[in-house]
């Protein structure tokens, strides 16, 4: 009967399956050409520094005095994949290509249960190119080539989605869901909105005091793993915070009720026009990407009453992002795969516009996707060409400075400080960091150090990266 299923759907959905092929292809390749992002560079760090040394600490920023011991903000469960991946991979790069594969496995695995849950969209053929339109779409996409958090908060979100959010209230195991919440909390400190939101679940039941127990203990957990992991000091845990997240322009929470215009603003225009990304031909593509599904949800939710709590969870979140001073949009990943499925719910019934739509999404992110891809193996190349020069150049051991992007590549060899944060920041002049006798890459070094300064010979220039030996 398999057989016979799977040769009908072969014969009447050829178009569906090449598209999901080529969709899977796409993804896939540039998934695993996508250079090291720069928030790997630094949980690898971390990770590793830990494997070795038995406790958190953070060796890229040892030349800052307040950095160079135990490391306060190192955050979350989520470093103990890193953990793990580090000890299996010790090379590093491996190891974050295979996380990458691992949290895209459990990301389309938790969609396919959540959306196959629904059993909305016609089917196995219909399920399929939803999953396709979600994984195509281009903050998720992003996400997607990226080993952080998001993937796996999102994961564990729609699980909760497919176990407990077409129940009755009173048919929730509330057990299993304060797990899910507890982790939630432990993968990253944004988490605390879902153990909130999940704890109102039980506002209306009989089990409200039993519900509030469970809660308050899961909170008691959650204060006692932070407080194991910064040793309860926070007089430096408060020192270290002000010098990774109070350093530039953005602050990292809001402040007073003056700044609430100013991040109003900012949510808008950073996290949902995709300010970042607004020089780029394909930007109209992406900000239509972005906006319908958003649009098009929402007014699904407001319409359909199957999708209540789903509703209260995007909205949720919205409110939240607007206390956030990072405007980071890859954290639009928690809530635009719920989003699609609301929006596409509101035109399941219309096939052939539904078809169309889904085509357009498709073909369009896979073109987007393609370009990308063709800038990967340039910043491939270009980065190999900087990791030879330091291979050659520098001995086992010496000091390299660097972008957090090669320091999976050079931290097992040699003693790697990075440059993406102190440069931005002002750490070197902040700090009194006079680098000698080390490699420096670098963007533009004189933005750095200046034009007068140390004595400084080229070893390699390439477009507008230099990699300089300091005497």
């Amino acid at each position: 009967m398999f057989v016979e299923r799977s040769k009908t759907i072969l014969a009447y959905n050829r178009t569906a399956v090449i598209l999901v092929c080529c969709v899977t292809l796409v993804i896939l390749v540039y998934m695993f050409t996508a250079p090291v992002y720069v928030d790997e560079g630094w949980f690898h760090n971390l990770a590793k520094a830990k494997n070795e040394l038995g406790y958190y600490t953070f060796p890229a920023f040892y030349d800052v005095p307040a950095l160079s011991g135990h490391y306060t903000q190192g955050s979350s469960l989520f470093v103990q994949f890193y953990r793990l991946f580090d000890w299996l991979f010790p090379e590093g790069v491996t190891g974050i290509m295979v996380m990458r594969l691992l949290f895209l496995a459990m990301f389309v695995s938790a969609l396919w249960l959540y959306i196959s849950r629904l059993d909305v969209f016609g089917g196995t053929v219909g399920n399929v190119i939803v999953v396709a339109v979600i994984l195509i779409q281009p903050v998720v996409l992003s996400s997607i080539a990226r080993a952080r958090s998001e993937m796996v908060m999102a994961s564990l979100l729609l699980l909760v989605f497919w176990k407990f959010c077409r129940l009755e209230t009173v048919d929730v195991n509330w057990n299993a869901l304060l797990i899910f919440s507890i982790t939630l909390f432990l993968i990253h400190p944004n988490g605390v909105l879902y153990f909130l939101l999940l704890m109102l679940l039980g506002a209306g039941t009989r089990n409200f005091t039993r519900i509030m127990q469970l809660w308050g203990l899961g909170l008691v957990v959650v204060v006692i793993y932070y407080l194991v992991f910064i040793d309860a000091n926070f007089p430096l845990y408060k020192e270290q915070f002000k010098i990774m997240f109070s350093s530039g322009g953005e602050r990292k929470f809001l402040g007073s009720l003056a700044d609430v215009p100013l991040f109003i603003y900012s949510e808008i225009r950073d996290r949902y026009l995709l300010w970042e990304w607004r020089g780029l031909m394909s930007y109209p593509y992406l900000l239509a990407a972005t906006l319908l599904p958003l649009a098009a949800g929402v007014y699904s939710g407001i319409r359909h009453k199957m999708f209540k709590r789903e509703l209260v969870y995007v909205l949720g979140t919205m409110i939240f992002f607007l206390f956030l001073g990072n405007k980071f949009p890859g954290y639009l990943v928690y809530i635009l795969p719920v989003l699609l499925v609301m929006g596409l719910y509101v035109i399941r019934d219309k096939k052939k516009i539904m078809a169309v739509i889904s085509l357009v999404f498709i073909v369009a992110g896979m073109s987007l996707a393609v370009q990308k891809i063709n800038w990967n193996f340039h910043q491939k190349k270009l980065y190999g060409h900087v990791l030879a020069a330091i291979y050659k150049e520098a001995k086992r051991g010496e000091v390299v400075y660097a972008p957090f992007r090669l320091e999976p590549y050079l931290s097992g060899k040699y003693i790697f400080l990075t440059t993406t944060q102190k440069g931005k920041y002002g750490f070197y002049r902040r700090f009194s960091i006079s680098p000698r006798h080390c490699l420096v890459v670098e963007r533009n070094v004189n933005k750095v150090w200046g034009s007068v300064g140390p004595v400084r010979e080229t070893i390699l220039e390439e477009e507008d990266l230099l990699v300089q030996r300091i005497h």
